[in-house]
Order: structure tokens, then sequence, then C-alpha cells
């Protein structure tokens, strides 16, 4: 399922319902509320003080990295980053003026080990002899954003609304072949693609729930034939009084959910883990674990045939302390492990004191590493 959730502002229920691969947060707080998903971020700013920035060039870039410097280092778990959304450049100085920039800000970024999303283009943009003109900024880009959109119907004009991205990528792969990853950032139905246009009109003027969630299934089954766009945000969840009538909400967040269930890979046999620690351990020892114990909850004790027996279709064994140690579990007992359960996973957490242990210890949950 390449469809996911985007969000003006969090709702009530969108840590409950949300399982997707991606989800995209505007203006994102420094808690992150989807660690199980990558996270796209964006920060919103009004379309001309945006153009303040891209307008000039390489020197605005540089201006609108310093801009947001701090808010980037404070949340460095954002899988990606979008630059400004919707440049729309009008004239071909214009797209020179966008090029530059986002070349610069990507080299920014990148040289900080953020990942980038460039462009970011409205829903019609680029048009086919423009394309061309955008490659010189691939090289600092992670993904290219674009927008997708078709009205009354997302199938209305297809290839030309909805699915033109296909149209744009034959263009840049014309100029240059490592043509970065799309990511459709904006996707659904908006009036603004209607003939005549009707602005700020979203699905529910002119769809069912049952329709629009049709659509939308439609255009995953096409994205789905094409490997080089990852993922498309559905615009939106949670938004902003202005497009109350785009609402992606609970109900359709539901249907979603339950999608992306249906298609979901199995679910990976459970893995047990048992930490054995020598048979005279002291309380020292055991304190010093503290903070592993609670973080990982995991089944403890002293008796190496408790800890041989398995529970999971994998599991793993963690013996504390250096073998040579005084409290450390002893060589002869790692050596029994392997002999008699070879198919047992072992680590050790090397410590020859409870000092180093909880240091060791405390170094696996700071960095997200059950084992060593």
């Amino acid at each position: 399922m390449k469809l996911n959730w985007h969000f003006q502002t969090l709702t009530p229920w969108s840590t409950e319902l949300v399982n997707s691969e991606y989800v995209k947060v505007l203006d994102p707080a420094e808690e992150n509320s989807f660690p199980n998903s990558k996270v796209i971020g964006r920060w919103s700013m009004a379309e001309d003080v945006e153009k303040g920035y891209w307008g000039r060039g390489a020197a605005g870039a540089e201006d609108y990295f310093e801009l947001w410097r701090e808010k980037y280092e404070k949340r460095p778990w954002i899988y990606a980053w979008e630059s400004v959304n919707e440049p729309n450049p009008p004239a071909q100085q214009d797209i020179q003026h966008l090029v530059q920039f986002t070349k610069r800000w990507g080299e920014l970024m990148q040289a900080r080990d953020y990942k980038t999303v460039g462009l970011c283009l409205a829903e019609g943009w680029p048009e086919p002899e423009d394309a061309k003109h955008y490659v010189d900024c691939f090289t600092s880009l992670d993904y290219i954003g674009l927008h997708e959109y078709g009205a009354p119907s997302m199938q209305s004009g297809v290839t030309w609304h909805c699915l033109r991205y296909r149209r744009t990528y034959a263009e840049w792969k014309k100029e240059i072949d490592a043509v970065p990853p799309f990511l459709i950032t904006e996707c659904g139905i908006d009036g603004g693609a209607a003939d005549p246009p009707r602005p700020r009109k979203g699905w529910k003027t002119f769809a069912s729930e049952d329709q629009y969630w049709q659509q939308l299934q439609w255009y995953n089954g096409e994205l789905e034939t094409d490997d080089y766009v990852i993922a498309a945000f559905i615009f939106t969840s949670g938004p902003f009084s202005q497009w109350s009538d785009f609402d992606f909400d609970r109900a359709l967040s539901g249907r979603l959910h339950d999608a992306i269930v249906a298609v979901a890979p199995p679910v990976p046999g459970y893995e047990s883990h048992f930490v054995l620690m020598a048979q005279n351990v002291p309380d020292s020892w055991r304190r010093a674990l503290e903070n592993y114990f609670d973080r990982y909850k995991v089944t403890n004790g002293q008796s190496h045939d408790d800890a041989m027996v398995v529970h999971g279709t994998r599991h793993h064994i963690t013996l504390v302390g250096s073998p040579e140690s005084q409290y450390g579990v002893p060589q002869g007992v790692e050596d029994h492990i392997r002999t008699h359960a070879p198919d047992i996973q072992l680590d050790r957490m090397p410590a020859t004191n409870a000092e180093e242990l909880k240091q060791v210890a405390d170094e696996r949950v700071a960095n997200h590493r059950r084992y060593g």
C-alpha cells in the first residue's frame, strides 16, 4: 500500500489508526507521535513569504536553512524534510532561481545527514517543455515531491492531472538517468483541477465517502506499478478550517488502516530473550541493569537451564559480565550453551564491575540496541 496519511494538525485518533510506512506532518512537535512510521516533515509558511526565499536562489536557501536550523536539530527522528511548498515558478528565470535554491538547500541538509524532499510542485507542474530545466538540483535531493489531484474525480483528465508524474518522469529521464524517487506529497480530489476551477473544494463536494475511497484504491493500484514512486500522502487529516472540505477523517482513516493490515506481510515469529547472570551476582550488578530491564521487560535469572528454555521461534540469551571477572557468567557456561543449543543466539555484556556494566547497559538503551 503506497497511500499514507497527511496531517495539518494531529487528531485524537491519529496514533490509534496510523499504521502506514510513511506519514507526513506539518509543523511537527519535538516529540515523535509516530515512532513506527517514517515521518516526512514540512514547515508551513505563506506562499509569498516562501517566495522571498526561493526567489533569491542559493542565497535564499542559506537564509531558509538558518531559519529552520534549530527546529531541524531538535527533531532528529524526522525521516526526511520537505522544502518550500508549491513554488510554481512562472517564468524561466524563476525556474532557475528555484533550482539554485533547491540545490543549495539540499547541500546544506545533506551535509548534516538530513534526507531531502525537494521541488514539491503543485498539481499540473511542471510543463513538459520546462521539465528539463529542473534537473540541475537533483544531485542534492533524496526525493522529488509532486502533488497530484483530479476533479470532479481522481480519474478526470488522467495523466494530465493524477498520474501526470509519469509524463514528468519520462521527460526527466530524457535528460538524466539518475532521477530521484518520487513522493506524491499531496493527492486526492481538489476542485482547483476542475474545469472551471473550484478552489478549496475537496472530496466532500464531489463524491461520497464510498466513491472517494474507491478512487483512492484505483490510484494506489496505479502507483503500485511504478517502483520509482515510493509513497503518496492523502490531503489531509486534521485540516485547517479552510481545508475542511478535504478532511480525510476518522471513517476514511479506518478504511486505510484496515487496507494496510490486509496487505501487510506476515508478522515475524516471536523472538524470546533471556538475560543470564552468574550465580553469585551481587545486588549492585542487578541495579546496574535497571534501565535496561525497564526498557526491554526481558526475562532474567541465574540458571542457565532456565535460560535455555526456548519460548519463541527464535531465542536469544544475553550473558552478563566478562567471563574472567568475579561476577561474570563463566566461559564454561557459554561453551555449554553453544554445544547443547547451537540454534540459540548469544551475546555478552562485557564488564568487570557494576559501573562498567551500567555503562554498557545504558548505552544499549540510548542507542535502541537490545543486543550487542
